[in-house]
């Protein structure tokens, strides 16, 4: 899930400012020539399953809590490939996407059983992404290489979007309007739809298109023809993944490292250790209990602030941050989160602080940022994240010690 485009709008000009500020340095000392300099230790090498996680302002300047880590595509079969960077790391959405005018390579379309080539219209929270699907072999980290695996190419004009995409969020139309390249699915689910999109029928909520002489219409695909989380066809790691983030200050941090672990008890990097592991239903929702109120829940890396609904806690001034909170002294709240086998709760704690005086830091990683949601949800975006080991575990797929997937652990 993809939020909070709204608010990085409104404070651009205020964090701007403070970059200008502090890109005013002083002049080295006189002696600053003459000091001895070590030679440097080799970096050691991480391991294969290993990706950054690293939130920063991102290739355009403006974002704030993105979890950005860089992937390579190949024409399949080929050693034909381009390493894409700033790619947003997204625990609430599954597959690969980037945007067709940053792809160089040549890639074959995905095609229905007519010979059309096949586009997908995705929706998240606060935006929808259209474009054709494509194979691609696709590496990452220092894991084996994905063949000929189903990835969309964000092309707000190919070739003409239906009506049915556009009632929803807006359409994304370039990098620069959302501030990253691409997103990197890593979420619960393997096939982006799944099941529900593979035949005909009310239920099938018409993600995918089949598009022929500039026209499209509604189409049932096959789970191997959708759009696929790399994670679950990896060979040995393929069960979810771990992101590691370490704490930050109430004020928040410039910029933040952390790692994109693959796997769950696969390897030693990756282990569960005493993580209490929360099982998801079906809509991959856990059960959040906030203010007296049970509802709805779910851990996303592409949500930039926490997200719920709350009477209580005053909302910035909507012409500056419209349904963010700002709250006069920073707050500790508390909710519970339970699987929905009821096998887990158990309470966690969390900081709200007043976001416009968070943007005047010029800070660019935050763990105490929050906003409304408008509904009867809670989203655990990515300040849940820091300090925290979080588990996402791919439905179907096993892990020693937790059994089968969907899941969330930390």
């Amino acid at each position: 899930m993809i939020r909070g485009r709204e608010f990085r709008l409104a404070i651009v000009t205020m964090l701007a400012a403070a970059a200008a500020i502090l890109l005013v340095g002083g002049a080295p000392s006189a002696g600053a020539a003459e000091m001895s300099v070590a030679t440097p230790t080799p970096a050691p090498t991480p391991a294969p399953n290993v990706m950054s996680a690293y939130v920063w302002a991102g290739p355009y300047g403006e974002y704030f809590n993105g979890p950005f880590t860089s992937v390579t595509i190949c024409e399949s079969g080929t050693a034909n490939c381009q390493t894409l960077h700033a790619i947003l790391v997204d625990t609430g959405s599954s597959g690969l996407r980037i945007f067709g005018a940053l792809n160089h390579l040549r890639l074959t379309p995905v095609t229905a059983s007519d010979g059309s080539r096949v586009a997908e219209c995705m929706p998240f929270g606060s935006l929808t992404t259209w474009g054709r699907v494509a194979y691609a072999d696709v590496k990452l980290g220092g894991e084996p290489v994905i063949s000929n695996m189903p990835i969309q190419l964000i092309n707000p004009n190919y070739p003409t979007i239906p009506a049915a995409c556009t009632g929803g969020a807006p359409v994304a139309q370039s990098p620069t309007q959302l501030g990253y390249n691409g997103i990197l699915g890593v979420g619960l689910w393997g096939p982006d739809c799944g099941d529900v999109c593979t035949a005909p029928g009310p239920q099938n909520p018409w993600m995918y298109y089949r598009c022929k002489g500039g026209a499209c219409s509604a189409a049932s695909l096959a789970n191997d023809k959708q759009v696929q989380n790399p994670v679950a066809l990896l060979p040995e790691d393929n069960n979810g993944v771990v992101l590691k983030m370490p704490a930050i200050s109430t004020s928040g941090a410039p910029a933040v490292m952390g790692k994109l672990v693959l796997g769950i008890n696969t390897r030693g990097n990756n282990r569960l250790g005493g993580a209490f592991v929360y099982r998801t239903d079906g809509a991959g929702n856990i059960a959040t209990t906030f203010d007296d109120a049970t509802m709805d829940g779910f851990l996303d890396t592409g949500s930039n602030a926490l997200f719920f609904d709350s009477g209580a806690i005053p909302q910035c001034d909507p012409a500056l941050a419209p349904g963010f909170y700002c709250p006069p002294a920073g707050l500790v709240l508390g909710a519970i989160n339970t699987g929905r086998d009821g096998s887990a709760s158990g309470e966690v704690f969390f900081n709200v602080a007043n976001a416009l005086a968070l943007a005047a830091t010029g800070n660019k990683a935050f763990s105490d940022v929050a906003g409304t949601f408008g509904g009867s949800f809670f989203d655990f975006g990515l300040p849940f994240f820091f300090g925290r080991n979080v588990f996402t575990g791919i439905e179907g797929q096993t892990t020693p010690g937790a059994g089968k997937g969907p899941f969330f652990a930390y």
